[in-house]
């Protein structure tokens, strides 16, 4: 499995749009061949069983709430097929501009994850 997350700081009047706005997307990856689209508002953020938690590891401001996106595709190659096939859609790229207002897309911190090694 191919795995890709992304930390979004949400400022607390923006929380519904973001959400609609990355379940749109979702449904948009998911017709292209995502094998799962999934949005998680953070809950607890301190560290817990002597572990650091996320909040001693990225910046949050008071006004802010942090969401976990999660997509998850096959393989890599799968990944990049599905990408290929949604970055050419127009409706994609007015998504990414209305999260652009409800969030600093610079802040955003992205990582992949693949169970194969690949």
């Amino acid at each position: 499995m191919y795995t890709l997350i992304y930390l979004y700081r949400v400022k607390l009047e923006s929380i519904e749009t973001f959400i609609d706005m990355n379940h749109q997307a979702g449904e948009i990856y998911m017709s292209h061949g995502s094998l799962e689209e999934k949005t998680y508002q953070a809950e607890d953020l301190s560290g817990h069983h002597n572990y650091k938690g996320l909040i001693e590891v990225i910046q949050k401001e008071d006004d802010e709430v942090i969401f976990l996106v999660q997509s998850v595709f096959r393989n890599k190659s799968h990944y990049n097929d599905v990408m290929d096939q949604v970055s050419i859609r127009s409706d994609i790229r007015v998504i990414r501009s209305e999260l652009g207002h409800t969030t600093d897309l610079s802040n955003v911190i992205t990582a992949t994850f693949a169970t194969d090694g690949k």
